[in-house]
């Protein structure tokens, strides 16, 4: 006896771009006039990362500037600051102040570690509380005001406008959790066997936002000759993207779902959704949890291990090629930038093209049969009943393939002399961006829909952990070995990144989240 959630089941397994059963033209006809919120994201997408990323080349020397500022107004002497002004070429190319440089973007980083970790903690909070649209627009007001004093820091006087720079640089952090937020609203409005495509999709979109604004905003600035301009324009994006996500993007995440979330964990209810006791709930969702029969799922927190580790070995892999690349190397700018740039193409079609049907092409591929038991309220009878479903297994092996190829392309670019070495390299590494969606979809799956977006900011959390480890750890490692073995750091990362997927094997489809009635 077939149920009507087996039924849904059953319809959520079709092939790929099939038609259901007794859909007639018509109704094909009215609903491709209605977008979904899928659809209506891929703006947003766009958007947000421009926004973010085109006054990025702009913003290093803003940055370098104000640190010479600030390093001038208390240290310069004045006689040479009243001849060349508190940001001169000659006084910042001091050697003192490229070593206070250093230092502030350290404290930067690590600040912008702890605050993202934080943010995501207290964002996932209120997109659960409040739903996820409040949550979206909240996160733009900081980034809004984050262009807005780092571009007024420019018409300020020389013993304030450092400051302004900087304190506008911390509000822009809490504009991190803007991408996750964009994997809530997909994962939300997914069904299971769609979501890897869909978030394959939205990050393809967001790195086609970065590939356009890098060569965009540079362009912009060095023909203008005015820094701020970009910022403006980041501005204006970022007001505009506020008002199309309140005038058009719904609510995935209803009043009663958020009502059903909130009866299973009464215990943190009566809190107001920023104290720090909810900062740091969603990691509450990476502890084994006990099955009916009493054993343990460790399943997310596998994922949690396997995450941590990889980004702890891989965060700093592009910055040490960097280093390597122009001091042993000599590279150029150009050389540089012709990477970066066929990494970013290569990750942004396959990603948008490829990685959608390569998803629907193995499927069949990983179909298993499974019984459920099934008690028919007619006659009080147990019975079982055969379904078709995925394995989780094709994502596994997505991801596992990913980690492989990108710690051996890591290794031979850092070997690599060559500019066709380098197209190369980039293509792999491109290709390899399937790790994302893949792993992102494990995630999903093993939880509570209702817990999802816990269960993706508990992911993200550990995420900005492991990368604020990477360059203390990497990074000592590349200083001590960079003068005798410079590849020495990329068969770490090899190593590191090897035993990060091997952590994946330990996934198994039973431990993926099942529908009461189903366990």
């Amino acid at each position: 006896m077939v149920t009507g959630d087996s039924a849904q089941n059953k319809s959520l397994s079709r092939p790929c771009n099939s038609r259901p059963a007794g859909q007639s033209n018509r109704s094909l006809t009215r609903k491709q006039f209605e977008f979904s919120p899928q659809t209506l994201l891929i703006p947003v997408t766009l958007a947000t990362t421009l926004a973010a990323a085109i006054p990025s080349t702009t913003l290093i020397e803003l940055v370098r500037q104000g640190v010479c500022r600030l390093w001038n107004t208390s240290h310069g002497d004045p006689a040479a600051l009243r001849a060349g002004g508190l940001s001169s070429p000659e006084l910042c190319d001091a050697p003192e102040i490229a070593q206070f440089y250093a230092t502030v973007l350290a404290i930067l980083g690590a600040i912008t570690a702890i605050v993202s970790i934080a943010g995501c903690g207290i964002f996932s909070r209120i997109s659960s509380h409040y739903g996820r649209k409040p949550a979206f627009l909240i996160v733009l007001i900081p980034a809004i005001m984050s262009s807005c004093m780092i571009a007024g820091s420019q018409n300020m006087p020389d013993w304030l406008s450092g400051w302004i720079l900087l304190a506008g640089m911390l509000f822009g952090v809490f504009s991190g959790p803007l991408g996750y937020l964009v994997d809530m609203y997909i994962v939300d409005g997914c069904v299971p066997e769609d979501r890897t495509a869909a978030l394959s999709k939205i990050a393809g979109w967001a790195g086609l936002g970065t590939c356009v604004s890098f060569a965009l905003g540079g362009s912009i600035t060095t023909n203008t000759g005015n820094p701020v301009i970009v910022f403006y324009m980041a501005i204006a994006i970022y007001v505009a993207t506020f008002i199309y996500v309140a005038s058009f993007l719904p609510e995935t995440f209803s009043e009663e779902k958020r009502s059903a979330l909130s009866r299973m964990r009464p215990d943190m209810d009566g809190l107001p959704a920023t104290t720090s006791l909810h900062i740091f709930e969603p990691l509450k969702m990476l502890l084994p949890t006990r099955r009916m029969d009493g054993t343990r799922n460790w399943r997310l927190t596998w994922c949690a291990a396997h995450t941590f580790l990889f980004m702890v070995a891989h965060s700093y892999a592009s910055a040490a090629w960097l280093v390597i690349a122009t001091s042993k190397y000599h590279f150029t700018p150009a050389d540089t930038g012709l990477f970066l740039t066929v990494v970013s193409v290569s990750s942004t079609i396959f990603l948008m093209v490829i990685v959608p049907s390569l998803v629907c092409f193995l499927r069949p591929y990983y179909r298993r049969e499974i019984k459920r038991s099934l008690l028919a309220e007619e006659d009080m009878i147990n019975c079982e009943e055969l379904e078709s479903e995925t394995s989780d297994h094709l994502h596994v092996h997505l991801a596992v393939a990913s980690c492989v190829v990108k710690a051996v392309s890591f290794l031979i670019l850092a070997a690599s002399t060559t500019n066709r070495a380098l197209i190369f390299s980039g293509i792999c590494i491109g290709i390899t961006s399937i790790h994302g969606p893949t792993t992102q979809s494990l995630i999903a799956g093993s939880v509570d829909p209702l817990k999802q977006g816990e269960a993706l900011a508990a992911i993200e959390m550990v995420t900005h952990a492991g990368s604020f480890l990477s360059p203390i750890i990497m990074g000592s490692i590349l200083t001590a070995t960079i003068g005798t073995a410079p590849l020495f750091l990329f068969y770490v990362h090899l190593v590191a990144v090897l035993v990060s997927s091997a952590l994946l094997f330990l996934v198994r489809d039973a431990d993926r989240y099942q529908k009461p009635h189903e366990a």
